[in-house]
């Protein structure tokens, strides 16, 4: 890694542990919610922003490797790896054998296959900062579920952040005329959002009945077996690739994949998962200097500004939850 990108990084990394402090002081006057957290804890937290950051550049990396290939990848190796915790570990469940229950397990799976799928998608067919600012709405797609499905009070900053956040979307993407912007892409990866607020606020519903590993092994494998099914009605191609492709690939595997959102799930049972909520809000900055760095794909004007507004948004959509929030490990 040429000495620049890691001095990049190195300062992102640092920005985003002091910027979750100060986004913690904004949602609470006291911290009477984060008392137990370390030095370590909040290290590990920007640990975890900066890993998932990599994955879309290094989605665009891994390309030409076909998409499907990707996430069947991705999602496969997530799931030897958490069935072997859930195994060593010996973790038992609470789990119901109930209609209702293998329905929601199914379309956790199926919600979450369908979000790497439709936002890896989108990569090919945008810049990566839209990418993931318009997969980061989903916050907001979970607000308005968990009001709808799981009946949890509706805030009127939740509206207001909506409001925010659809005004960055039209500015970020319906300003920008350049080849790069693809309406296709951006619907994609808002598609994605919701998809993966789907799977999120399943989990919620359903995580006092399994452990983490045991749950996240559980919709890993649906989602992988998800995506091999959709092999069969689609016209994969497989091309030969330069090595520094496989090497992206495995990278996606280990960096957003195994320490990014392992980490994740570690953090929440230290931080209200809110206070999660509001870190993962940061990945597009990440996301945004790595592919400067990595692919000198420099921004628009009007792509800045729609993410700053976006993240705003998303952030007073969720500031009120913060504070109110007692979810743990849910998985993600």
């Amino acid at each position: 890694m040429p000495p620049s990108s890691m001095f990049y990084n190195q300062i992102f990394l640092n920005c985003i542990s002091s910027k979750i402090r100060l986004a913690v002081i904004l949602l609470d006057g006291n911290t009477k919610l984060i008392k137990n957290a370390t030095h370590k804890n909040w290290l590990l937290l920007g640990l975890s922003v900066f890993a998932i950051s990599w994955s879309g550049p290094l989605i665009r990396l891994a390309f030409p490797i076909p998409v499907l290939v990707i996430v069947f990848v991705r999602l496969g190796f997530a799931f030897l790896i958490m069935l072997f915790f859930s195994w060593y570990l010996k973790e038992k469940n609470n789990y119901s054998f109930t209609r209702n229950s293998n329905l929601l397990l199914i379309l956790a799976g199926l919600s979450l296959g369908a979000h790497f799928w439709f936002w890896t998608e989108s990569l090919k067919h945008t810049s990566i900062i839209i990418s993931v600012v318009l997969v980061t709405l989903h916050p907001i797609f979970v607000g308005f579920g968990a009001y709808f499905f799981l009946k949890e009070p509706f805030s009127r900053s939740l509206v207001f952040g909506t409001l925010i956040a659809l005004l960055g979307t039209l500015i970020m993407t319906g300003m920008d005329t350049s080849l790069q912007n693809s309406l296709w892409g951006n619907f994609l990866a808002l598609m994605g959002g919701v998809f993966f607020s789907i799977f999120l606020v399943i989990s919620k519903a359903m995580r006092k009945q399994f452990s983490t590993f045991s749950y996240s092994a559980i919709v890993y494998g649906l989602a992988t077996l998800f995506i091999s099914f959709t092999f069969i009605f689609s016209d994969v191609q497989f091309v030969t690739v330069a090595p520094s492709a496989y090497w992206a690939l495995i990278g996606i595997v280990v960096l957003p994949q195994l320490i990014g959102h392992t980490t994740i799930n570690w953090t929440l049972g230290v931080f209200p998962a809110a206070i999660v909520g509001v870190a993962i809000v940061c990945e597009p900055i990440g996301a945004s200097l790595l592919a400067v760095v990595l692919l000198g794909e420099i921004p628009t004007l009007f792509e800045m500004l729609g993410a700053l507004i976006i993240v705003s948004g998303v952030y007073i959509a969720i500031r009120s939850r913060a504070v109110v929030s007692n979810d743990k490990k849910i998985c993600i």
